[in-house]
């Protein structure tokens, strides 16, 4: 996860256009991954707050959220509203 100041990326959206879409598209699954090749030197949120900022599918066992976890991330199934069942969902996802 990676956090930018407003304004931020211009040059890279410009690249985007220029190249267009759906061949980015062709070399990486999805934009993030675009951004993490585009930006050079970027702090990654996970690195700024370890252990805090957590995958689903790696961090999430027993659907227990490890107690320093602050931040989940989901893939693109299950989302937090499949899993509303939850207890920890039922908490914290608004």
């Amino acid at each position: 996860m990676m956090i930018f100041d407003a304004g931020f990326g211009v040059e890279i959206l410009d690249t985007v256009k220029k190249i267009g879409i759906g061949n980015v598209n062709s070399f990486v699954h999805r934009m993030d991954h675009w951004l993490e090749i585009m930006v050079e030197n970027a702090d990654f949120l996970q690195n700024i707050f370890p252990g805090q900022i957590l995958e689903y599918r790696r961090d999430v066992t027993n659907n227990e959220v490890p107690p320093n976890g602050r931040i989940v991330n989901f893939p693109l199934h299950p989302k937090p509203n499949h899993l509303i069942n939850k207890q920890w969902i039922k908490q914290n996802w608004r």
